[in-house]
């Protein structure tokens, strides 16, 4: 949430890939002019840092995205452990 200062924070939550778990921030943006921005920030940590995945739209196209993006979350995995299954 400290990478958004002017946003406020909803919720918080926890997210699942095929490589581990993760921490998710669902956040409302205020945009000058436009349409609340709404965002989801996830972040799963890795031996190197961090991985951070960020969904941002308007309200109508977030309830449309929100399933995408959990795909997307479910099909991250490390290209390390991939080839090690293969074997």
């Amino acid at each position: 949430a400290g990478n958004h200062p002017a946003a406020s924070l909803v919720q918080t939550s926890s997210c699942y890939t095929a490589y581990a778990s993760g921490d998710v921030f669902d956040l409302f943006q205020p945009t000058a002019g436009k349409p609340t921005l709404r965002m989801r920030d996830a972040y799963v940590s890795c031996r190197e840092g961090s991985v951070e995945f960020t969904l941002s739209c308007d309200l109508a196209g977030y309830d449309k995205a929100r399933l995408s993006f959990a795909w997307l979350l479910n099909s991250f995995r490390s290209a390390d452990e991939t080839a090690k299954k293969k074997q």
